[in-house]
């Protein structure tokens, strides 16, 4: 596990993200989601859909992130092309959550 500083902010949505100087998988994420306090009732790192949390799903050749609601809606979709770049983003949406 990587626990050396992570460069932030990171804002993958506006383009001020280098996956060559981050590097996080699912494991990785489980246990600096726990470090932050994060509920596991909150979301989902396995891809199983369970609603009203925020889900990390495997799709073939793509990595999505997506709140799931009660009736099976996928909001706020954004598609990654690694595990790696899903997760950093997952991490930070939960670290602006904290704040």
């Amino acid at each position: 596990m990587n626990d050396g500083p992570i460069p932030w902010p990171v804002n993958i949505d506006r383009g001020y993200y280098c996956s060559e100087t981050i590097t996080m998988n699912r494991i990785e994420l489980k246990d600096k989601l726990d470090l932050l306090g994060g509920d596991e009732s909150q979301y989902s790192l396995s891809g199983d859909l369970e609603p009203d949390r925020i889900i990390l799903f495997h799709s073939y050749n793509e990595w999505q992130v997506f709140y799931l609601d009660e009736r099976g809606g996928r909001n706020g979709m954004k598609l990654f092309k690694s595990e790696n770049d899903a997760c950093i983003y997952l991490y930070q949406l939960f670290l602006n959550r904290k704040k």
